[in-house]
Order: C-alpha cells, then sequence, then structure tokens
C-alpha cells in the first residue's frame, strides 16, 4: 500500500513541473488507490456527466478529494499530445483535462493503442473547474471503438484513386481511400488534418473530425470535396504569382477505417531536390503530392516561436515548415538539427504576398540521417547550383555581370571546383577576364547559348541556357526630387540607384544625388534586380495610408521597372541630412509633417529588443532611454545588424511611416563602423 502511494505522489509532483501550450498547471492531486483494477465491468459505478458537472462546482481553485467513474463518446480531441478533449453522453458534455491508460503511467499521446473522435469511453479521475467544469487527468478504464455509419448518400461521390481526384475540377464529389501517412496539428495541437497516400499519389484532407478519429498507419475510405486552398486575404496576390492553390479535399468524412497500422506504398514517390521543388513553376501544381528528397534541417529558435527550415544540400536554397503551434508540433526534427537527412518531403501550401511567394514545406517521415556526398557529383552540383542561376532569360543592356569560377562548400567537404563559361555568339554575348575575374557583357541585340562547364577530380559536366539580348527603348525621365515634388496620384518616371531594401514592405529606396523615395512593387519586379543597379522606374507618386493625424508615406505605387541598366554603383548622399541631427530629433518629428524622403545620417546605439513573444530592433539616443523603433515585423528582418548590437555606430535611416501610426519609425540603409559597411540588402537575398 505504501508503495502505491509513493509511486502515485512522485507522478503528480512530476505532473506539475510539466508546462505546454494553451494548457494550464494544477497543483498535484494525492490519489487513492483504485480497487480491482482489472474489472472490466463499471456499470455499477458510474456517474451521469450531469452529475459530474454538479461535483464538480465552479471554484477554479477547488478539486474533489474522490475519483469518479463517468462514460462518454469522444466528440472532439483539442490536444492529442495531452489527451485533452469532450465527451458527451447526447445531452451533456465534460471536458477531460488530461488522459493517461489504465494504470496512470502513459500519457495519450504516448499510447501505442487509444481511443479517437466517436469511440466510447469509460474515465476515472478528479472533477474540478476551469473556464467550466471538467475531469482532470482522467484514466482511461475502458473503450470501445466507434462503429461508422457515415450519413452521406454515397452514390454522389465518385470513387478514384487519390491522383485521380488531384486531377478532378475543383467542386468534384470524390470516394478516395488510403493509408494515413501524417497529421496536421491547428493551434493547441489539435488534430485538423492528415495526408493520404495510395498507391498513385498523396493528398491532404482537412477534418478535424478525421483527424481526431484516426491514426497514421490506419487503411481508411473518405468522401470529400476536391479543393484548391488559398487563404482569403492572399487570393489577390496568389494570382499575381500564378499559384493556384493547396490540393486537397474538404466537406470530408470517414466512411471506413481499418484501424490497424500499414505500410503505404511509396513507389510511385518520386526522388528529386529541393531546389527543382522550388523551381517548379507554379503552373504545375504540386502541393501535397510526397517527395523523396536530401534536405539540411535547421531549427531557428526565435522569440516566442521555432521556424524549423528545410534546405537543399547547397544549404541556402529551400523553405520553412508550417507550422501553427509556433514549431511545437515538430520537436521531434530536433534530432537531426544541423544534419542532412533523406526525408519524404510534401509542400503543404503556399505564402503569397505583394512582395514574394513562398512554399511551405511538411515532413511525413525521416528516412535516413546518413548523408555522404559522392564527390563525383560535385561538378554537377557546381554547375546546378552556383552557375546556371547566375544568368537572366533577357538583358536590356550590358550587365557586366561578375560570374563565379570557383565553387567551394563546407557543407558538402568539397572544395576548388571551377566553373566555365562559352558563348556560340559573341557579337551577342562575350567574355572577359578583367582584374581576374570573369565577367559577363551584352553586345548586340539576338540570342545566344551559354555552355556552363563543372570541372572536379577530371570529372566534367556541361549544361546550356539560352540568353536573349534586347535593345532598350530611349525614354524621358525625372529626378527623385521632382518626383517628390509631383502631385500626388501622377504617374511619374524617374531614373536612380538602387540603393536598400525597403522592410517589411515590397521594394527599396530609389536614390540620386537630388533625392531618396521609396518605390513599392511587387516580387515580379524584383527578379532580376540587385542593389547598385542604374533603373528607370515608373510608379503612382503617393503619400500612402495618408489620414488626419499622418501624412503617409511618400512613395511610388505600383511601380514596374521600364529600363534597368545594371551594374553596381554607389548612391549618391549628397541629398542626406548630416547636421548632427539625433535620434531625440528624430522621434519627435511630428507625423503631420513629411520626412520620408530625407535619409538621415546620425550616430547612435544599436539596441535588440526582445520579449517571450516579439523582437525588435531599435537606435538608442546617447541618454540611454531614447529609443527610435525600426519598422518590422520582427528582428530577423534586420539579420545584418547582429554584429553591431550594442555598439556606437554611424546609421543612415529614413524615416517611414506605412501604418497610419503617430510616430515615425525607421529604416536603416545603411551601418558604418570604421571600415565595416553594411547595406541592408532584405529584398534582395
Amino acid at each position: 500500500m505504501k508503495k502505491i502511494y509513493f509511486i502515485l505522489f512522485i507522478f503528480f509532483i512530476s505532473f506539475s513541473l510539466i508546462y505546454f501550450s494553451g494548457c494550464k498547471k494544477e497543483d498535484p492531486i494525492e490519489e487513492d488507490p483504485i480497487e480491482n483494477p482489472d474489472e472490466e465491468d463499471y456499470t455499477d459505478r458510474l456517474i451521469s456527466l450531469e452529475q459530474a458537472i454538479i461535483l464538480a462546482g465552479t471554484d477554479p481553485e477547488a478539486v474533489t478529494t474522490e475519483k469518479y467513474y463517468v462514460q462518454g463518446v469522444i466528440t472532439a480531441i483539442t490536444n492529442s499530445s495531452w489527451g485533452n478533449m469532450t465527451i458527451s453522453d447526447g445531452t451533456t458534455n465534460l471536458v477531460i483535462y488530461g488522459m493517461y491508460n489504465k494504470d496512470g503511467s502513459t500519457l495519450y499521446g504516448d499510447m501505442e493503442e487509444k481511443p479517437r473522435i466517436g469511440d466510447q469511453v469509460i474515465l476515472y479521475g478528479v472533477l474540478g473547474y476551469y473556464n467550466s467544469a471538467e475531469m482532470k487527468n482522467a484514466w482511461l478504464m475502458k473503450w470501445t471503438a466507434a462503429i461508422i455509419n457515415p450519413d452521406i448518400n454515397l452514390d454522389e461521390y465518385e470513387v478514384c484513386t487519390i491522383q485521380q481526384s488531384r486531377e478532378k475540377e475543383t467542386g468534384s464529389k470524390v470516394l478516395i481511400e488510403g493509408v494515413v501517412a501524417a497529421t496536421t496539428y491547428a493551434n493547441g495541437m489539435k488534430p485538423n488534418g492528415i495526408y493520404l497516400i495510395d498507391a498513385t499519389n498523396s493528398i491532404y484532407i482537412y477534418s478535424e473530425e478525421i483527424a481526431g478519429a484516426v491514426e497514421v498507419g490506419n487503411q481508411i475510405e473518405v468522401a470529400g470535396e476536391r479543393t484548391n486552398y488559398i487563404l482569403a486575404d492572399e487570393l489577390e496576390n496568389a494570382d499575381k504569382h500564378g499559384y493556384q492553390g493547396s490540393i486537397q479535399l474538404d466537406s470530408a468524412v470517414l466512411v471506413a477505417n481499418d484501424r490497424q497500422i500499414n505500410t503505404y506504398h511509396s513507389d510511385w514517390i518520386a526522388s528529386t531536390s529541393i531546389k527543382e521543388i522550388i523551381d517548379t513553376p507554379l503552373t504545375d501544381n504540386i502541393t501535397t503530392t510526397i517527395f523523396e528528397v536530401n534536405a539540411l534541417i535547421e531549427k531557428s529558435p526565435q522569440a516566442g516561436y521555432t521556424n524549423y527550415y528545410f534546405r537543399d544540400i547547397d544549404g541556402v536554397t529551400g523553405s520553412y515548415v508550417y507550422t501553427s503551434n509556433n514549431g511545437a508540433d515538430f520537436t521531434w526534427l530536433d534530432p537531426y538539427d544541423g544534419k542532412i537527412c533523406r526525408i519524404y518531403l510534401s509542400v503543404i501550401n503556399g505564402k503569397s504576398s505583394v512582395a514574394s511567394f513562398n512554399y511551405r514545406f511538411y515532413p511525413i517521415k525521416i528516412l535516413s540521417d546518413e548523408f555522404s556526398f559522392d564527390v563525383d557529383d560535385a561538378a554537377e552540383y557546381a554547375v546546378l547550383y552556383h552557375g546556371v542561376d547566375q544568368f537572366l532569360n533577357t538583358y536590356e543592356n550590358d550587365p557586366a555581370l561578375e560570374l563565379t569560377t570557383v565553387v567551394n562548400s563546407s557543407l558538402l567537404g568539397v572544395e576548388g571546383i571551377s566553373l566555365g563559361y562559352q558563348s556560340d555568339n559573341q557579337d551577342i554575348i562575350y567574355f572577359e577576364e578583367e582584374e581576374g575575374k570573369t565577367i559577363m557583357h551584352t553586345l548586340n541585340q539576338g540570342t545566344a547559348t551559354i555552355t556552363i562547364t563543372g570541372f572536379y577530380l577530371e570529372i566534367e559536366y556541361t549544361t546550356q541556357v539560352e540568353i536573349t539580348v534586347l535593345t532598350a527603348a530611349e525614354m524621358e525621365f525625372i529626378t527623385v526630387q521632382e518626383a517628390i515634388a509631383s502631385a500626388d496620384e501622377t504617374t511619374v518616371r524617374v531614373r536612380g540607384i538602387v540603393g536598400a531594401s525597403l522592410v517589411n514592405q515590397s521594394g527599396f529606396y530609389l536614390i540620386d544625388a537630388t533625392g531618396v523615395i521609396a518605390v513599392k512593387c511587387d516580387a515580379t519586379e524584383l527578379q532580376g534586380l540587385n542593389l547598385g543597379n542604374d533603373v528607370i522606374v515608373e510608379g503612382n507618386r503617393v503619400h500612402y495610408n495618408q489620414t488626419a493625424t499622418a501624412i503617409g508615406q511618400s512613395c511610388l505605387l505600383d511601380s514596374t521597372i521600364l529600363v534597368n541598366y545594371y551594374g553596381n554603383h554607389p548612391y549618391s548622399v549628397s541629398s542626406f541630412d548630416q547636421t548632427d541631427k539625433t535620434v531625440t530629433d528624430l522621434v519627435n518629428y511630428s507625423t503631420l509633417d513629411d520626412y520620408s524622403t530625407t535619409v538621415f545620417v546620425i550616430e547612435a546605439t544599436v539596441y535588440l529588443y526582445q520579449s517571450t513573444y516579439s523582437s525588435m530592433y531599435e537606435l538608442m539616443d546617447d541618454d540611454g532611454t531614447t529609443y527610435l523603433a525600426l519598422y518590422s515585423s520582427s528582428a530577423g528582418q534586420y539579420a545584418f545588424l547582429s554584429e553591431f548590437v550594442g555598439k556606437k555606430v554611424v546609421v543612415e535611416v529614413a524615416l517611414c511611416n506605412w501604418n497610419k501610426k503617430t510616430e515615425y519609425k525607421g529604416c536603416v540603409l545603411r551601418v558604418i563602423d570604421d571600415e565595416i559597411i553594411a547595406v541592408n540588402d532584405y529584398n534582395f537575398k
């Protein structure tokens, strides 16, 4: 008897020390031993759910000293790790806060077999109150699997393979069968969808009911409606990028479940690379299909959340994992942080913004964490990952493009891979050696084929790209200052240097000897554009988000790049305010006056503010108490400032007000620390 008391005491002390997102902590509860724990018939011990609610009371600080038996059907699972759920007897609902197995030794998420939505359970635990009546830390004494009886007319659904269902028009009703490969989770680790696989392909099924009623390995039948999902506030941007939406089934109903653990078909899963996935045209909708790839897994802790990235073997190309739990649903990836693994990976959806489009990944399974790069592939790697992507399809002016000639990779353990370039028509495109660098030049209009060759350990790999050279049309333009002086809602054509990136906005600062103005454009206009380029821009001169209390942000809206003369030109600072202004001066400027077309050169200390759920960079004045916040969604957008934290430096900073505030925030163009110069290149990485 003493041994049982001791075990239970240690168990509940440990439980009280555990914290999990979205759940509250409880004080340990002294438990009484269960009589006849192996007894299967609990009928005489059951109380009704209505009685349970009365006994629970309404005091959040109190729990019953006695434990009770209750019975009900699981209607919702709100946390699949802890076993938070709701049970019902048909008229009354009771919240279950945490579920363990029959002897209290195994938490719900760790049970090999567990009840799911629709199953009937008998639970044993104390009763209390937190927002509603609940049973706390319930022990699962008995459960009975649900009999599936879908309340739909199956004649309305066409029996399909998963591949056939993917090819159906949106709105089509389909009946598919497959094996559950993965479960996705909404906020609080609430199951909200599954990946289903058959012998032809995979598809995502959005359904809290199905996700809560099945587990990975179950062979199931599902009736649902074929859809392409896009967030409502991303529809316009998705259309601009040509993104069709995530292929999935919605309004889905579970038709059958074998409740067995089966091995799914994998012969159809194509072996590819993350680079090839990302380079796939959006017209080829590859969402929710599964690929086999080599990927570098990177864990990136941030303030209040953790991002997980999957990158190709170059260590750069890739994207992040889709999570609704601030990364808590992917802690199982932690042992693989920093490793190149062989994995099953899917694009679950895409994020469309004005500035960019990014695939978001969902990992299905780690196949192996033992990766060894074959040096015989080094020449091919250099060409495909470091050679091809240097070139655009068309040029209107001579880009004087410096090309990569030597590739080293510490990640792959190879150094000294050589790259060479040849043109089949030097009257159109030619290469020159200038000060030890290989430079590509264009000469006349036409099309030329460029051969890119990689060399390593006597192994050679070549590929070709076709480039068209056009002649840029001559056009008139005005200076930046003339554009600033133009009336709002005037279309202007301006020439200047691409000086620095905007932050938390798509675009850049256009600078000439007369002034500075923000240029707001979409992602397609940024493609092929680099800092230092000499460009002609056309846009609508406006005060963006002007209100009665703020003049708004001066900018060129909906801008297009008409001509790019390329080059890496230093921008002029002759229009910058270098009159010994301070952070305090900038903080005190009124948003009723337009200061958003001036760059101030000041001395300030770079400060990083971090809290549990947010982070941002600020510029601190000498008084140590006055700060100018930098406009951003998080400190990660100003990563280039990390090496200057705590240092007093010279800063080129523009004031900005993109979102109707009554105070200006800053946008750093450049930091100068003795001989170190760091430029804001956020939108050009």
